[in-house]
């Protein structure tokens, strides 16, 4: 039976007890190829977020399962969870206040007391009266950090 190769990256597989004087360089020139195929990868194009619209509610889910980028319009002053949040994920939250409506980010989901913001000196942001506002989330370890993006 001759070398025969695998079906995704075309490695060569030695035959066994035929190659043995060749096995060596082939499995070095496997090593090299895998190595170009796992080196840096290269994202060329755009990359499309999805977006999704949130369900105003008293407690509302910012789940980034659902979109790296969402959207809420308040109804009143809330109180939002990050249930699902796992270390290493990001969002961009756009908030609409409704009528000058507030959010509170002390949820324990959000890690020890709540969000720990890194603009607006250490306090969560004050929402725009009109159109949105965006915050960027992000959790590192068991922790919940954000920032206001912008000034309006």
């Amino acid at each position: 039976m001759a070398d025969t190769t695998t079906t995704n990256f075309a490695l060569v597989k030695p035959e066994v007890g035929a190659s043995e004087d060749t096995w060596g360089g082939k499995i070095n020139d496997n090593l090299d190829d895998l190595d170009a195929l796992l080196g840096a990868p290269e994202l060329v194009g755009t990359i499309i977020e999805n977006v999704y619209t949130i369900a105003d509610g008293a407690a509302f889910e910012i789940d980034p399962g659902n979109g790296s980028v969402q959207l809420i319009t308040l109804g009143a002053n809330r109180t939002p969870k990050a249930t699902n949040m796992v270390e290493g994920e990001a969002i961009t939250l756009m908030v609409d206040d409704g009528s000058a409506y507030t959010l509170t980010w002390t949820d324990a989901t959000f890690g020890g007391s709540g969000v720990v913001w890194k603009t607006d000196g250490g306090v969560a942001p004050t929402l725009n009266t009109t159109g949105y506002t965006a915050i960027v989330l992000w959790k590192v370890s068991t922790q919940v950090y954000g920032a206001r993006v912008g000034d309006a």
